[in-house]
């Protein structure tokens, strides 16, 4: 091996040793992390770390003791999928709520239902909305989408009643 290149799993294990020494470190200390430095800049507890992809920017938390596992994925041109340290690269943030934020307008329904809170609110569309709520709410979307087809068929059972009416002259 070269002088100066490392192996993949001395990198892993660097990556590891940043993350343990920022999670000893205070919030706004600047962690020296070798070519790019961390700064401490949120406590998710003890037990979890953020990770970022290094292509999309997106972040996401990762159990430490998951960690170098995880610091291992690639992609299939070999590169790594994860990083310790935030790319800076600008997300997409969106201004849909999650059907079951507090400020959806069907939240006194879902309430009364027993469903729980989702503080989600910068999904970027309808249809990323439906996603998170069908993985992240599962048991909660089975509930929503039963209520809604109910909701449906009342609707479509009162436009017949009320066009029978009509066409009987009883309306």
């Amino acid at each position: 091996m070269p002088k100066g290149k490392k192996t993949e799993d001395k990198l892993v294990e660097e990556l590891v040793a940043e993350v343990e020494k920022a999670s000893e470190s205070s919030i706004g200390e600047v962690v020296d992390g070798g070519e790019t430095p961390m700064v401490v800049s949120q406590e998710i507890g003890r037990d979890k770390v953020f990770i970022w992809d290094n292509r999309t920017g997106q972040r996401s938390v990762c159990l430490k003791y998951l960690l170098p596992k995880v610091l291992e994925k690639k992609r299939a041109d070999g590169t790594r999928v994860f990083t310790t340290s935030d790319p800076k690269i600008p997300q997409k943030a969106g201004t849909y709520l999650c059907i079951l934020h507090p400020d959806d307008p069907d939240r006194e329904i879902w309430d009364s239902m027993g469903l729980g809170v989702c503080k989600k609110s910068n999904l970027i569309s309808e249809y990323h909305r439906d996603r998170h709520v069908q993985k992240k709410h599962k048991d909660e979307w089975n509930v929503i989408k039963d209520y809604r087809a109910k909701q449906k068929e009342e609707e479509q059972r009162d436009f017949q009643r009320s066009l029978l009416a009509k066409a009987t002259g009883a309306g």
